[in-house]
């Protein structure tokens, strides 16, 4: 049974015990079988170019493919987040670490659009500010340091000082939700990185174009994808569709069995995969 977080105003909710953000203002919940549905259909592999070396590159996905398992159904691990999460950014490292050296069936990845601040104006929003006004700016400088102190000790950086926009995520999981499969966990990487360290504002196309070709898509496909009309709207109603109990991010649901909202140590979320994995040996599949 998961724990519902209660709900909290808008952006950063550093502050949650587990490790987690939620958002004040859920819309309807449409469909609550979407948990189980694929979000987009493959892109074509034209877009796709060779992933250059670089700090921002990321293994491609699935993360785990073992040669003992060849052919083996995989174990699917959804994954709802927010791209201006740092819980979710700590999470999604807790779930690599848990797959170093799995030798489980291969586990494929599935990241599904969460927005934080659904409210959120396209051009973004003073970062300081905003949280000022909900929570008081020595609170807020607390929350900083103290999501920094776990990121560390995950392996995850933020320099918050650099960091002064809160962007509307839209468009930067637009980006994502249209990349193949084989480039998600890299873009998202450039993305969170570029934000989080650098303070990028993710909610530019020019940036978001430059950040998928470091990742290793074709910059011109990129723009073409991100200018169309109607993106931002695109990635509200796939939120929309997320199953209605899901309120806060980052939220796994591995293997359609095991739910767990924050970002949950590695040591629990390998657990959980091991679980998935001997009930395949069980079932015979």
């Amino acid at each position: 049974m998961i724990h519902r977080v209660p709900a909290m105003c808008a952006l950063l909710c550093l502050l949650l015990a587990a490790g987690g953000c939620s958002r004040e203002h859920a819309p309807k919940q449409p469909d609550k079988n979407m948990v189980d549905k694929p979000v987009v259909k493959p892109v074509a592999k034209a877009i796709a170019k060779p992933i250059a070396k670089s700090a921002t590159s990321a293994p491609v996905e699935p993360v785990a493919k073992p040669k003992a398992a060849a052919g083996a159904k995989p174990i699917v691990v959804q994954v709802y987040h927010d791209t201006v999460c740092p819980w979710c950014r700590i999470g999604c490292a807790n779930l690599s670490a848990a797959l170093k050296d799995w030798k489980g069936p291969p586990v494929q990845i599935v990241y599904r659009p969460f927005l934080l601040n659904p409210n959120a104006p396209a051009e973004g929003q003073d970062l300081r500010a905003h949280l000022a006004d909900k929570y008081g700016a020595a609170r807020v400088e607390k929350m900083f340091k103290r999501v920094t102190e776990v990121g560390a000790r995950s392996g995850v950086t933020f320099a918050f000082d650099k960091v002064k926009r809160a962007p509307d995520s839209r468009l930067s999981h637009a980006l994502i939700e249209w990349v193949p499969l084989a480039r998600k966990r890299a873009v998202i990487d450039a993305v969170q990185t570029a934000y989080f360290e650098r303070g990028a504002d993710i909610g530019n196309v020019d940036v978001l174009v430059e950040l998928a070709e470091s990742a290793g898509i074709d910059a011109a496909a990129a723009r073409a994808h991100l200018e169309k009309p109607g993106r931002r709207h695109a990635v509200g109603i796939l939120v929309g569709s997320r199953p209605a109990d899901i309120n806060g991010v980052p939220h796994f649901i591995i293997d359609g069995q095991r739910r767990f909202q924050g970002a949950q140590p590695a040591q629990r979320l390998r657990q959980a995969l091991d679980e998935a994995a001997a009930r395949r040996r069980s079932a015979g599949s």
